[in-house]
């Protein structure tokens, strides 16, 4: 499994970024080939994660694994926001994104994100593209919308930069062209410590703390206020009492391993993101200092033309 032990262990620690890669190479990709065989290895390991985790979170209670449970903040949907479906027990959906992201039990490697969550994307309908507006439009629906205002910062792959390669501008490697990959191209979930996705912040400052600060490098986006956001610290509820009820025994590998990582998890909940609160615990250790939201339903957010900085 991913999950827990990728994130605990220190081995596969290294392998894991605060911030989502949003193009990888596949020397930047976690090595997944053996999730299959760890997950079907987690047993006794993550039940005892399972048990004590909420010792190093205060207040953190084990809810039911797949029960209805509220979600920590959000609602039900209007446009793309709220599509997803729980579909965390349907063996069928989870043998068919397993089908799709395997090959003889081994995760395919794509250099195109997550296969996994790109296949759960298509079968909840969260690789829609997002709503395409001009800065005046943008502005004008968040005022009237309410809707959350966050930024994403690109730069390239971290191979061209290790070999001092620069992408041509607007190319598909360039963060300007990132930025139009993500807003019209196929779904290319990055890889990221509290869980796949894509990674996004309230703060410019820090979107741009994690891009190249080349023109275009930072994105402006706003999640639509019917979206179903999950709090992390509730996930970690849900996803540790994963361990812990008897329906996890009798799931397939399928399931097991599709929804081993927070973020697959989540959207196989139905989650359109994650929201990350600063302060919060993080479960290999320390304190969240951003708020950020991991964005799983990219249909479900609003997107400008530029940063709104110039």
């Amino acid at each position: 499994m991913a999950g827990y032990l990728a994130l605990l262990s220190s081995e596969a620690r290294e392998r894991i970024r605060e911030w989502e890669h949003p193009n990888p190479s596949v020397n930047d990709e976690p090595d997944t080939r053996t999730l299959a065989a760890a997950g079907r290895r987690v047993g006794f390991a993550s039940v005892v994660i399972a048990l004590f985790l909420p010792l190093f979170i205060p207040g953190l209670h084990m809810t039911r694994l797949f029960g209805g449970g509220q979600p920590g903040i959000g609602g039900s949907g209007g446009g793309h926001a709220g599509v997803g479906r729980d579909v965390s027990e349907d063996s069928a959906v989870m043998k068919s994104v397993y089908d799709a992201s395997t090959h003889e039990g081994t995760w395919i490697i794509t250099g195109k994100g997550d296969p996994a969550m790109v296949a759960l994307a298509h079968a909840q309908g969260f690789d829609a593209h997002p709503t395409k507006l001009s800065d005046s439009e943008f502005d004008a629906e968040v005022a009237s919308g309410g809707h959350t205002v966050i930024y994403r910062g690109t730069r390239p792959p971290d191979d061209m930069i290790q070999f001092g390669q620069q992408p041509a501008p607007g190319s598909p490697d360039s963060p300007a062209g990132m930025h139009e990959q993500f807003r019209s191209g196929s779904y290319r979930p990055g890889f990221g410590m509290f869980g796949n996705g894509f990674y996004m912040a309230p703060s410019h400052e820090k979107a741009a703390s994690f891009s190249d600060g080349s023109p275009g490098s930072v994105g402006r986006f706003a999640l639509h206020h019917d979206a179903k956001v999950v709090d992390y610290e509730y996930l970690l509820d849900q996803f540790g009492s994963v361990y812990k009820g008897p329906k996890w025994k009798a799931a397939s590998t399928e399931t097991k391993d599709v929804i081993s990582d927070f973020g697959r998890f989540a959207m196989a909940k139905g989650y359109d993101a994650i929201r990350v609160s600063a302060g919060g615990k993080i479960a290999s250790g320390g304190t969240v200092q951003n708020e950020e939201y991991v964005i799983l339903n990219r249909g479900a957010l609003l997107a400008a033309e530029t940063d709104g900085q110039s």
